[in-house]
Protein backbone atom coordinates (compact mmCIF):
# COMPACT_ATOMS: atom_id res chain seq x y z
CA UNK A 1 0.00 0.00 0.00
CA UNK A 2 2.69 2.32 0.39
CA UNK A 3 4.51 2.03 -2.53
CA UNK A 4 1.38 3.15 -4.48
CA UNK A 5 0.49 5.84 -2.67
CA UNK A 6 4.29 6.49 -2.66
CA UNK A 7 4.42 5.70 -6.81
CA UNK A 8 1.20 7.65 -7.13
CA UNK A 9 2.47 11.25 -5.11
CA UNK A 10 5.89 10.56 -7.49
CA UNK A 11 3.23 10.57 -10.49
CA UNK A 12 1.88 13.75 -9.48
CA UNK A 13 4.57 15.66 -8.41
CA UNK A 14 6.42 14.73 -11.92
CA UNK A 15 3.24 15.04 -14.39
CA UNK A 16 2.17 18.57 -14.89
CA UNK A 17 -1.99 18.48 -15.67
CA UNK A 18 -2.61 21.39 -17.88
CA UNK A 19 -4.23 24.06 -15.83
CA UNK A 20 -6.73 26.69 -17.83
CA UNK A 21 -9.12 29.15 -16.57
CA UNK A 22 -11.91 27.76 -14.86
CA UNK A 23 -14.85 26.90 -17.02
CA UNK A 24 -17.38 29.80 -17.97
CA UNK A 25 -14.34 32.40 -17.14
CA UNK A 26 -13.67 33.11 -20.72
CA UNK A 27 -14.82 30.67 -23.46
CA UNK A 28 -16.11 27.30 -24.60
CA UNK A 29 -13.07 26.97 -26.29
CA UNK A 30 -11.07 25.99 -23.60
CA UNK A 31 -13.27 22.51 -22.64
CA UNK A 32 -10.40 21.24 -25.47
CA UNK A 33 -8.09 20.50 -22.16
CA UNK A 34 -10.99 18.79 -20.00
CA UNK A 35 -13.69 17.48 -21.90
CA UNK A 36 -13.31 18.12 -26.28
CA UNK A 37 -16.80 17.53 -26.52
CA UNK A 38 -17.93 20.06 -25.03
CA UNK A 39 -16.39 22.09 -27.90
CA UNK A 40 -19.74 21.30 -30.18
CA UNK A 41 -21.23 24.36 -28.60
CA UNK A 42 -18.87 26.69 -30.12
CA UNK A 43 -21.40 28.59 -32.69
CA UNK A 44 -18.33 31.06 -34.14
CA UNK A 45 -14.33 30.73 -34.33
CA UNK A 46 -12.79 30.92 -31.27
CA UNK A 47 -9.52 31.39 -29.79
CA UNK A 48 -7.90 31.97 -26.21
CA UNK A 49 -4.93 32.37 -24.71
CA UNK A 50 -3.73 31.06 -21.20
CA UNK A 51 -0.28 32.31 -19.47
CA UNK A 52 0.25 31.55 -15.59
CA UNK A 53 3.57 31.77 -13.50
CA UNK A 54 3.03 30.55 -9.93
CA UNK A 55 4.71 32.48 -7.22
CA UNK A 56 6.84 34.27 -10.02
CA UNK A 57 8.63 31.12 -10.56
CA UNK A 58 9.54 31.32 -14.37
CA UNK A 59 9.95 27.32 -13.74
CA UNK A 60 6.87 26.42 -13.54
CA UNK A 61 5.22 28.73 -15.79
CA UNK A 62 2.41 27.47 -17.92
CA UNK A 63 1.45 28.99 -21.47
CA UNK A 64 -1.36 27.34 -23.40
CA UNK A 65 -3.66 27.93 -26.51
CA UNK A 66 -6.82 27.01 -27.89
CA UNK A 67 -8.76 27.04 -31.08
CA UNK A 68 -12.21 25.94 -31.60
CA UNK A 69 -13.44 26.46 -35.38
CA UNK A 70 -16.99 25.14 -36.93
CA UNK A 71 -16.40 22.85 -39.64
CA UNK A 72 -18.69 20.27 -41.65
CA UNK A 73 -21.47 20.03 -38.86
CA UNK A 74 -18.67 19.84 -36.16
CA UNK A 75 -15.85 21.58 -34.44
CA UNK A 76 -12.56 21.34 -34.97
CA UNK A 77 -10.48 22.18 -31.75
CA UNK A 78 -6.37 22.89 -31.74
CA UNK A 79 -4.92 23.04 -28.21
CA UNK A 80 -1.15 24.00 -27.53
CA UNK A 81 0.43 23.47 -24.03
CA UNK A 82 3.81 24.27 -21.90
CA UNK A 83 4.85 24.15 -19.26
CA UNK A 84 8.12 24.76 -17.85
CA UNK A 85 11.53 27.40 -18.74
CA UNK A 86 14.36 26.44 -21.22
CA UNK A 87 16.13 24.15 -18.99
CA UNK A 88 13.11 21.53 -19.25
CA UNK A 89 10.00 21.91 -20.60
CA UNK A 90 7.14 19.72 -20.88
CA UNK A 91 4.96 20.27 -24.86
CA UNK A 92 1.40 19.41 -25.47
CA UNK A 93 -0.33 19.62 -28.67
CA UNK A 94 -3.89 17.89 -29.74
CA UNK A 95 -6.11 18.56 -32.61
CA UNK A 96 -9.68 17.20 -31.69
CA UNK A 97 -13.25 16.94 -33.70
CA UNK A 98 -16.46 17.58 -31.64
CA UNK A 99 -19.70 16.09 -32.90
CA UNK A 100 -23.16 17.25 -31.98
CA UNK A 101 -25.79 13.95 -32.21
CA UNK A 102 -28.70 14.85 -30.47
CA UNK A 103 -29.83 18.25 -28.96
CA UNK A 104 -28.49 17.22 -25.87
CA UNK A 105 -25.75 14.64 -26.58
CA UNK A 106 -22.28 15.31 -27.93
CA UNK A 107 -19.04 13.36 -28.82
CA UNK A 108 -15.68 13.96 -29.19
CA UNK A 109 -12.29 12.36 -30.84
CA UNK A 110 -9.18 14.34 -30.17
CA UNK A 111 -5.37 13.16 -31.00
CA UNK A 112 -2.71 14.12 -28.74
CA UNK A 113 1.25 14.35 -29.18
CA UNK A 114 3.04 14.99 -25.65
CA UNK A 115 7.09 14.16 -25.73
CA UNK A 116 6.61 11.07 -24.83
CA UNK A 117 4.52 10.01 -27.82
CA UNK A 118 1.17 10.43 -29.77
CA UNK A 119 -2.09 8.95 -27.40
CA UNK A 120 -5.65 9.63 -27.89
CA UNK A 121 -8.97 10.59 -26.18
CA UNK A 122 -12.65 10.72 -26.74
CA UNK A 123 -15.08 12.33 -24.98
CA UNK A 124 -19.10 12.50 -24.26
CA UNK A 125 -21.09 15.22 -22.94
CA UNK A 126 -24.89 14.47 -22.15
CA UNK A 127 -27.04 17.15 -20.83
CA UNK A 128 -29.39 15.27 -19.23
CA UNK A 129 -32.05 18.42 -18.59
CA UNK A 130 -32.01 21.69 -19.91
CA UNK A 131 -31.76 22.66 -16.46
CA UNK A 132 -27.95 21.40 -16.00
CA UNK A 133 -25.54 22.52 -17.88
Amino acid sequence: MIVIVCQLCLQLLLMQVPRIPANGSFSEVFNVFQNPARLASVKHVAAGVYAERRFMLREIGVHALALGMPVAGGVAGLKLWQMGYRLYREHLAGLSYALPLEKRLKVAVGLNYRDGGLGGEAGVDWQLTPQFN
